[in-house]
């Protein structure tokens, strides 16, 4: 896969024998520096490209059912979800294009206490805590436009406001998690099968 090549030579990928992790090294790999000569260094933005509830049952799924292949969650509508559980350590991805839980829990309490800890360790969620404590009514497309110029990146109208979305629905989770002391019910919609009878919870 040329696109997993260049994130492992770029630094944001690591491999351990069949699986690969997301880290961020900051730097490209030395060892293919000529490869990428052209390439600027620079972290990887969280995008927050699926909400947490979403996220959540994404990594449920898997913890349930076990190792699954890409092409089921991608056919199941976690595509997004499991590029976010990757970031997050929660997951990995072996050479075999399965995805294979690191985190090791099937317990729901844990599985969201973990989410809303990466999430808070993120630096763009921070950012977008910290705008909305500033200006509780800050727009979304506002949130896309402060991070985007924090990373220096050359978003579209369209990018800040889908991303700035993204961000604002983590942030408004963290914070009130935060402020009821508790892990409140994480927002975003779930997928309903026969399965399934929980509703989405916005």
């Amino acid at each position: 896969n040329k696109m997993r090549q260049w994130l492992i030579r770029l630094g944001y990928l690591r491999v351990e024998g069949d699986l690969v992790f997301y880290e961020d090294r900051g730097d490209v790999d030395l060892l293919n520096k000529s490869t990428f000569s052209r390439q600027k260094p620079g972290g990887l933005v969280f995008i927050a490209d699926a909400a947490p509830a979403k996220v959540q049952e994404a990594f449920t799924y898997i913890a349930l059912n076990g190792s699954q292949p890409v092409i089921v969650m991608k056919n199941n509508g976690f595509r997004n979800a499991c590029s976010v559980l990757v970031r997050f350590g929660m997951l990995a991805l072996s050479n075999s294009y399965y995805f294979e839980p690191v985190f090791k829990s099937s317990v729901p309490a844990e599985i969201l206490e973990k989410i809303l800890s990466c999430a808070t360790n993120e630096d763009s969620v921070r950012i977008s805590i910290n705008a909305l404590k500033e200006s509780p009514h800050i727009s979304a497309a506002e949130i896309g436009d402060i991070v985007s110029q924090k990373y220096s990146r050359k978003w579209s109208a369209t990018s800040k406001l889908r991303i700035g979305g993204g961000l604002r629905i983590w942030a408004k989770w963290v914070i009130a998690s935060q402020n009821a002391n508790q892990i409140i019910a994480p927002p975003g919609r779930i997928s309903v099968t026969k399965d399934n009878d929980q509703q989405p919870l916005l």
